[in-house]
C-alpha cells in the first residue's frame, strides 16, 4: 500500500516509475530490465530480506553500473553501518519534498556532479558530494566493508525503483 502511494507521488513529480517490487530477486530482475536512473529502496523488504541485499546483487553481478542508490527507512543506523554502497538514505517519515530533493542529490551523484543543493535535515549522504564510488573502511559486524558515512561533511543538519 505504501509503495503504491510513493509511486503515485513520483508519477505526479514528473517521474517515471519502472516498478515495485517486495522482494530482492524481483528488485534485481527489474533493475537489470528497465535500468532506472534512481533506484529508492525502502531498507526491510519482505521477510529478512533488505534493500541493501538488492545493491549487493547489483555489484556482485555488475549490474549496478550508475543507478543511484536511495534507502529510505527509519533505522538510519543500519545503512551507516552495514551497507556498501549507496548514495544517500532518506530517513522516515519524510515528506514528499524531502523525497523529491533526495532523489535530485542521489541522481547528481550517480553522475559524478557536484551535488545541486545542501541536502535538508533527514537527507544523509552516504557518498562523497562529488563522487560516488563507496569509500571503505574497516568491517561491518556482518563481517563485510563498512561504508564510511560521509554526513560528517555538514551536510546531515545543515538545512522505488
Amino acid at each position: 500500500m505504501l509503495a503504491d502511494f510513493l509511486e503515485e507521488a513520483l508519477l505526479e513529480q514528473g517521474h517515471e516509475v519502472c516498478g515495485i517490487a517486495s522482494n530482492v530477486r524481483d528488485a534485481v530482475a527489474l533493475a537489470r530490465l528497465k535500468r532506472p536512473d534512481v533506484a529508492v529502496l525502502d531498507l526491510q523488504l519482505s521477510g529478512n530480506e533488505t534493500g541493501t541485499d538488492i545493491v549487493d546483487r547489483l555489484m556482485a553481478s555488475g549490474d549496478l553500473g550508475r543507478i543511484g542508490i536511495l534507502y529510505v527507512t527509519g533505522e538510519t543506523g543500519f545503512v551507516h553501518r552495514d551497507t556498501c554502497f549507496g548514495h544517500a538514505c532518506l530517513h522516515k517519515p519524510y515528506s514528499l519534498a524531502a523525497l523529491e530533493a533526495a532523489i535530485r542529490i542521489v541522481r547528481d551523484l550517480a553522475c559524478g556532479r557536484a551535488v545541486s543543493q545542501v541536502p535538508s535535515h533527514g537527507i544523509d549522504l552516504l557518498a562523497p558530494p562529488a563522487a560516488s564510488a563507496p569509500r571503505r573502511t574497516g568491517t561491518s559486524e556482518h563481517g563485510g566493508p563498512a561504508l564510511q558515512p560521509y554526513s560528517s561533511v555538514g551536510f546531515r543538519h545543515g538545512a522505488s525503483i
